[in-house]
């Protein structure tokens, strides 16, 4: 992970993790957040770069981490959906999604709700409620067999992904219906 100043490009530090690194870092505050195939997720300075925190998965951390209310969310390559706490890297919870992903996972965050949506290499969707940690619906192409790499994005009632079968599906965030 390399820092650069904005202004003129000057590199300001670099952190090495055990192995390559295809998330995009995040920043939260005082913190780079950041997975690597490692299976590590990283809590960095971002003053100097140095390793604040880390959570072990199993897996490697593909995905880029959503971020709401101090807590920083992956879906992992271990088939779980990790909250972490920025601060100090401690895993507030995990749901087992039993399935393998490297999409990021979007979110709803307000007062009325809690969810993640985010697609896996098991050819389907996902979504799930925060508060009570449970999968709300799981959507399978069976038309076709191919997986869900993007990352999803979220407006109007509906969750929006695009699939390796070179379709972009919509679902209705409270029913997964297409």
């Amino acid at each position: 992970i390399h820092a650069v100043n904005a202004a003129d490009g000057k590199p300001l530090w670099t952190f090495q993790t055990g192995t390559e690194v295809k998330a995009s870092p995040v920043i939260a505050g005082d913190r780079v957040i950041v997975g690597s195939y490692d299976n590590g997720f990283y809590g960095l300075s971002a003053k100097d770069g140095k390793q604040v925190w880390k959570v072990v998965t199993a897996g490697q951390v593909h995905a880029t981490a959503a971020v709401s209310k101090g807590l920083a969310y992956i879906s992992g390559c271990d088939g779980k959906l990790r909250a972490v706490r920025i601060a100090d890297g401690v895993q507030a919870f995990e749901i087992n999604t039993g399935s393998y992903t490297g999409a990021s996972p979007a979110l709803i965050d307000t007062p009325a709700m809690q969810r993640a949506f985010f697609g896996t290499f098991d050819n389907d969707v996902h979504a799930y409620d925060l508060r009570t940690k449970k999968q709300m619906w799981r959507w399978e192409n069976k038309a076709r067999q191919f997986p869900f790499y993007s990352s999803a994005a979220i407006a109007d009632g509906k969750a929006v992904l695009g699939g390796r079968d070179k379709h972009v599906h919509c679902f209705d965030q409270a029913t997964g219906k297409p």
